[in-house]
């Protein structure tokens, strides 16, 4: 609405940001850019900073890094995109980064987690958990001779996500995929079905929804 100079966005302002179809300018003017690639960079430190993901060892890990360098360096050109923002726009911007940082920090505090039931994070269990998760490849699964007769619907999702990595050890990538997704489906926490589901789509150059699959797993680490 600031982009096209809707009725009220050119005196609707406060402060130094009067005009809200305006591009930053004046001595204040850098202040939203600033703060706005500031908060982009404390998210990406936020968010990496308990994730077990970016210390695995491995194929993953060294995306996991790349990831983070990536976003790290994006600061930049938000800084430089900003500059040249109707400072409407900087205002929402503005406000959802700072949101955004203030729920990663919350739900990161021991408290505010026991105030909304979710479970704590236990060290230990966040070890074991990231063993779990580099050696993927690792696990074997003893197929029966009725397992084409048993409904996957009554699969937990760790056996679906099992099941998932031998049929693609075996190159029924489809097959694995939808496995993963229903895993997902039963339990939208399973780390270990968002990973593989992330790394398998960016092996197949679906960069997008990998980034997507990749993000998550990493807020939920």
């Amino acid at each position: 609405m600031s982009l096209h100079h809707h009725e009220g966005f050119d005196c609707g302002g406060i402060l130094w940001f009067q005009n809200l179809t305006e591009v930053p300018s004046g001595v204040l003017g850098p202040v939203f850019p600033l703060l706005i690639a500031g908060l982009h960079y404390i998210n990406v430190q936020v968010s990496f900073q308990k994730s077990s993901v970016e210390k695995m060892s491995g194929f993953v890990g060294l995306i996991a890094k790349f990831y983070k360098k990536y976003l790290e360096v994006v600061t930049l050109p938000i800084l430089f995109i900003t500059f040249n923002m109707p400072q409407g726009s900087l205002v929402f911007w503005l406000t959802n980064s700072s949101m955004t940082v203030i729920q990663q920090l919350s739900l990161n505090h021991p408290i505010v987690r026991k105030k909304l039931g979710l479970p704590q994070k236990d060290p230990q269990l966040e070890a074991a958990h990231q063993k779990e998760l580099g050696n993927t490849g690792e696990i074997k699964i003893d197929p029966s001779k009725n397992q084409s007769k048993i409904s996957v619907q009554n699969l937990s999702p760790h056996e679906l996500v099992n099941l998932s990595i031998k049929l693609l050890a075996g190159g029924r990538k489809d097959e694995a995929m939808s496995f993963l997704r229903l895993a997902i489906a039963k339990d939208p926490e399973n780390v270990r079905a968002l990973l593989i589901i992330g790394q398998t789509l960016l092996q197949d150059g679906s960069l997008p929804e990998a980034t997507e699959y990749l993000e998550r797993t990493i807020a939920k680490s």
